[in-house]
């Protein structure tokens, strides 16, 4: 990213975009497992950009979860909805009112986009009998 500091000088600035994944395991009695999941998932905003700079979407969570050593947990609810909308025609004719509708198509477009996280933890070394 470009952005500007204190002095109004250009600066670039690396962040990460796309999907990241923070997981903090606790091992407790008997083999089970907590896990706190941090799931995060950010991209590009397809909209115009804001003062010359550009707009990140970022959706984030914070959970926990309790499993027996091997077992798998699954973590939804990670939802992205998308609308956009195309204008399409033959230029200046598309313009005309009332006979601009016959020179155009308008078209929208819904996307919904959900991230499902399978996680399965496994204690390494030595165990203890499970019961």
């Amino acid at each position: 990213l470009i952005v500007q500091d204190f002095a109004g000088n250009a600066v670039t600035q690396m962040t990460t975009i796309g999907i990241k994944l923070s997981v903090t395991p606790h091992i407790n009695t008997g083999n089970r497992i907590t896990m706190d999941v941090h799931p995060e998932v950010s991209d590009l905003a397809s909209q115009a950009t804001v003062q010359g700079g550009i707009i990140i979407n970022t959706t984030m969570a914070d959970t926990r979860v309790m499993v027996n050593d091997g077992e798998t947990a699954v973590i939804g609810g990670l939802i992205r909805s998308n609308e956009s909308s195309t204008k399409r025609g033959i230029p200046v004719l598309m313009d005309v009112p009332l006979l601009g509708n016959l020179f155009r198509s308008n078209s929208t477009t819904k996307q919904k986009r959900e991230l499902l996280i399978f996680v399965t933890p496994k204690i390494l070394g030595e165990t203890t009998p499970k019961g």
